[in-house]
């Protein structure tokens, strides 16, 4: 089941209004307090108001969004780094009892595919006014940005289908260049 728009802001709108008014204010306490650990007994205590907020999360039904209606739940996909998932159950042979009830497998439907594709790491594709492009290293330490046009992407790896070609370097995150006349830097910093 797929949600609409109203749906999602709504569940974002309160999701504000949960952390600005119940965990934000925890954060300076939390740090200066921190938990405490009795090695006697091996409990944990948590800063003070936690507990509390832990409570309030529960009793407003944050933690079962993606459970079953059945179960008290609000059956809401879960989405993990923009990655819907969903729970599902089968039944399935199990030869020599290998599966036990109870394990969890993820499955990857492949909508799309292409072969001996030229792909870069997702990371090294940005968006920009002109659109998407990576950028390439360019004379003296200095950095290019190449318009490229974009295929089939599994959200690691994105395939290239212009504007680059087999053996071009592409910069990933953030490079310090120096110039020719700067003496080599050592170590950490």
């Amino acid at each position: 089941e797929s949600l609409d728009a109203d749906t999602i802001n709504s569940i974002a709108e309160e999701a504000a209004k949960f952390t600005q008014n119940v965990t934000f204010p925890l954060n300076q306490s939390g740090d200066e307090e921190g938990c405490h650990h009795d090695k006697a007994t091996g409990d944990v205590k948590a800063p003070k108001g936690f507990k509390e907020a832990y409570a309030q999360y529960v009793e407003a039904g944050w933690p079962a969004l993606a459970c079953d209606p059945e179960f008290g739940g609000q059956g809401l996909p879960e989405v993990v780094n923009n990655v819907v998932l969903y729970t599902a159950e089968f039944d399935v042979a199990n030869p020599g009892d290998a599966l036990m009830s109870g394990m969890t497998a993820q499955v990857f439907f492949v909508v799309e595919s292409a072969e001996d594709a030229l792909s870069v790491p997702a990371s090294a594709v940005k968006r920009g006014a002109g659109g998407q492009y990576v950028e390439v290293p360019a004379a003296k330490g200095r950095l290019e940005k190449r318009p490229v046009k974009t295929g089939v992407t599994d959200r690691v790896r994105v395939q290239i289908t212009d504007g680059l070609a087999e053996g071009d370097t592409v910069v990933i995150g953030k490079v310090q260049a120096q110039t020719e006349d700067e003496p080599r830097r050592r170590g950490l910093f």
